[in-house]
């Protein structure tokens, strides 16, 4: 779960994910484990805040999950068995497996991701301190039950990889002068040979990330990195402030602060000795792919930069469609699309255009009593809170065409056209239009691949983890053979 920013924050789950179907039905009454729950996971120096939702009604139970910090809202279990004291829901993410405290208070049990089990308990809301990885029991809890389908693994090359340790690393750490008391950490990896290197930073998506940008089981980042330095570039990929070994405030960081932190990577990386400071680059996913623009317009002397599903229209816009299209991946009916488009609508403009994190609240909480009278108040109060976040008020304002019309120098945009979350139709014809007039632009659509550059079968985030490969290899080779006509000069 210290991982859930992955498909975690991913952008669809920053959004009020209202319009998806309810979770399954338990398989008995869940009295002792109904209500709502508080929480946080630890792992390292990462604390991530957590929110559980048990709700029943007319004999359907559904289960939920809020990571505040992230700005993810109610995300449904796709399966869920409750019976007396025990419960175990799964998400495409991870899975919790629990038990109840005989006075009902505690709910403690193990959070599993990618083959880790980590304690986790929860409080009952309002009956004390949010517990941190407090000793898990074993729940007694019943076998897993998939409650959608999911698509067998699909037939994909893999990359090769590099062996261990057959490329040299070294520790980074540096500080954010703009930014009082952030340092960052991470990995610079360097490619075989005799240096000064050309280089590259990799800029990770939503989410608390660390340097190795883990989503859904994969290791992007460190896949990335082998494959450039195998092609003799230096990689320096970071954990994000306040994440992994990194220090600062990650929940009240918005974009452009990350964008601060890229900056001050660049500053560090040129001054190793082993890198060419007239050939570095920046390659950013998702939000990165948002953030590297912010930093290429205030840093002329990159050699290029690379927008990996990067969005090219305003986020509300983005997310609207996300909601849309991962809503009809789950299975919604058009009607509960609309329903939560209209919401969503009314709750972006309102927190956009609010004065302050308090007035995002209150117009939002007031949006939703007046929208959804049958919400609960606990709901309506998490999903307020996170839509007043920082972050999500500045991604929703932020449109992105400001920025692109000034970049210059070699820009590569690339999307896959299976990308449910920064969808390639909607992303890509707008990334023309603002690099219009930068003649050394490339844009290319790669058939096939979804957000994480895997080549997937439907495109939808509960795929992700399915799918063998990382990065494929048509994404590593599109990236390789067109930064490299960019170092030679």
């Amino acid at each position: 779960m210290a991982k859930l920013s992955s498909v975690q924050a991913l952008w669809i789950r920053r959004a009020v994910l209202a319009a998806l179907p309810a979770a399954m039905a338990s398989l008995a009454q869940a009295s002792e484990v109904t209500g709502h729950w508080d929480g946080a996971l630890e792992v390292g120096s990462s604390r991530l805040t957590l929110a559980l939702h048990v709700i029943q009604d007319n004999g359907v139970t559904r289960v939920m999950l809020d990571s505040p910090d992230q700005a993810t809202l109610a995300v449904p279990s796709r399966a869920a068995v409750v019976s007396g004291s025990e419960l175990y829901a799964d998400w495409f993410f991870g899975a919790f497996a629990a038990s109840a405290s005989a006075d009902g208070r505690l709910l403690t049990g193990r959070w599993t991701q990618n083959g880790a089990a980590i304690p986790l308990s929860f409080v009952r809301r309002g009956m004390g301190p949010i517990p941190v990885n407090a000793p898990a029991v074993t729940p007694a809890v019943i076998k897993r039950v998939s409650a959608t389908p999911q698509p067998p693994p699909a037939e994909v090359a893999e990359v090769p990889a590099a062996k261990p340790g057959s490329f040299a690393e070294v520790e980074a750490r540096f500080a954010n002068p703009a930014a009082s008391g952030v340092e960052l950490a991470g990995t610079l990896s360097l490619p075989k040979g005799r240096g000064p290197f050309p280089a590259v930073i990799l800029i990770a998506g939503s989410g608390p990330m660390t340097r190795n940008e883990d989503v859904a089981g994969h290791a992007l980042f460190k896949g990335l990195a082998d494959h450039l330095n195998q092609n003799g570039l230096a990689v320096l990929r970071f954990d994000k402030r306040g994440v992994g070994k990194s220090t600062g405030d990650y929940g009240s960081a918005t974009s452009l602060d990350f964008a601060s932190d890229v900056h001050a990577a660049l500053h560090w990386l040129r001054n190793r000795p082993e890198t060419d400071v007239t050939r570095v680059g920046l390659i950013g996913h998702s939000e990165g792919g948002m953030i590297a623009p912010m930093v290429a317009v205030k840093d002329q002397g990159l050699a290029f930069v690379v927008l990996m599903a990067g969005t090219a229209v305003p986020g509300a816009e983005v997310l609207e469609l996300q909601n849309r299209r991962l809503a009809l991946a789950n299975g919604a009916s058009e009607d509960q699309v609309e329903g939560g488009a209209r919401l969503n609508r009314a709750l972006y403009g309102a927190v956009t255009a609010a004065t302050s994190g308090d007035d995002a609240y209150a117009k939002a909480h007031a949006i939703f009593l007046a929208t959804a009278p049958a919400a609960s108040p606990a709901v309506a109060d998490s999903q307020s809170k996170a839509l007043s976040s920082p972050w999500l008020r500045y991604m929703l304002a932020y449109d992105p065409t400001q920025t692109l019309t000034r970049l210059r120098g070699p820009v590569l945009a690339m999307n896959g056209s299976k990308d449910l979350q920064v969808p390639a139709d909607q992303n890509l014809p707008a990334m023309r239009r603002a690099l219009g007039a930068n003649p050394q632009a490339t844009i290319v659509e790669l058939p096939g691949l979804n957000h994480l550059f895997q080549t997937a079968v439907t495109g939808s985030p509960k795929e992700y983890e399915t799918l063998k490969e990382g990065i494929s290899p048509a994404a590593l080779k599109t990236i390789t053979d067109w930064i490299r006509p960019h170092l030679t000069y």
